[in-house]
C-alpha cells in the first residue's frame, strides 16, 4: 500500500532518482509509487497491476546485472521479506555507484499486518548502521520509517543488526 503521506515523501526525493528506477514491491494494492515517480521496472512476488517482473528480491541478480539502476525505491516491502539481509544486499548491489536507495518500512510501532507475512522491524538507529551513507533517516507517515541512502562506500555490518521479530 502506498499512502498519500508516502507518495508525498517520495516526491520530496524525486530529484535523486535519475531515470532508470527499480521498484521493489510494486503491486498496486491501494495506490502505487508509479503514480508519482517514473518507475522503469516494477518487481513483486506476484502478478498484478504495476508488476513488470514477478520475482523474489533474492532472485533479482538472475535478471539484472549489478549497478544497472540509477536508484531503487520500495515502500512498505522490507518487513514482508523473510531474508531481510538479502533484500538489503541485493537492492544495494543493483544500484550504480552514486545512485540512491529511497525506502520505507513499517516502524516498530506498527502492529503485525501479514501478507504474505510480516517478519521484521528495524529501528532508525539500525537503519543508520546499515546505511552509513544515509542522507536522511526518519519517520514517514503513520507508522513508517524511511531512509535515503546514497550508494557510496559500503553497507554496515549486517551481522551486527538484530531486527525486532514481529509476532
Amino acid at each position: 500500500m502506498c499512502s498519500s503521506d508516502l507518495k508525498e515523501w517520495m516526491l520530496t526525493h524525486r530529484d535523486k532518482l535519475g531515470s532508470n528506477i527499480l521498484e521493489i514491491g510494486s503491486l498496486n494494492v491501494n495506490g502505487a509509487l508509479r503514480e508519482v515517480i517514473p518507475v522503469t521496472v516494477g518487481v513483486d512476488m506476484r502478478e498484478g497491476n504495476g508488476v513488470d517482473l514477478v520475482s523474489k528480491v533474492e532472485d533479482l541478480p538472475d535478471h539484472f546485472n549489478g549497478g544497472c539502476f540509477d536508484s531503487c525505491v520500495s515502500a512498505g516491502t522490507l518487513e514482508h521479506v523473510e531474508d531481510w539481509k538479502s533484500f538489503i544486499r541485493v537492492t544495494w548491489d543493483l544500484v550504480k555507484e552514486g545512485g540512491y536507495l529511497v525506502m520505507t518500512m513499517a516502524s516498530p510501532k506498527k502492529l503485525r499486518h501479514a501478507y504474505p507475512d510480516d517478519y521484521w522491524r528495524l529501528t532508525l538507529d539500525q537503519v543508520k548502521e546499515i546505511y552509513p551513507s544515509a542522507e536522511w533517516v526518519g519517520d514517514v507517515g503513520k507508522p513508517s520509517i524511511g531512509w535515503v541512502a546514497k550508494k557510496e562506500g559500503s553497507l554496515g555490518n549486517l551481522d551486527k543488526i538484530n531486527p525486532q521479530k514481529v509476532i
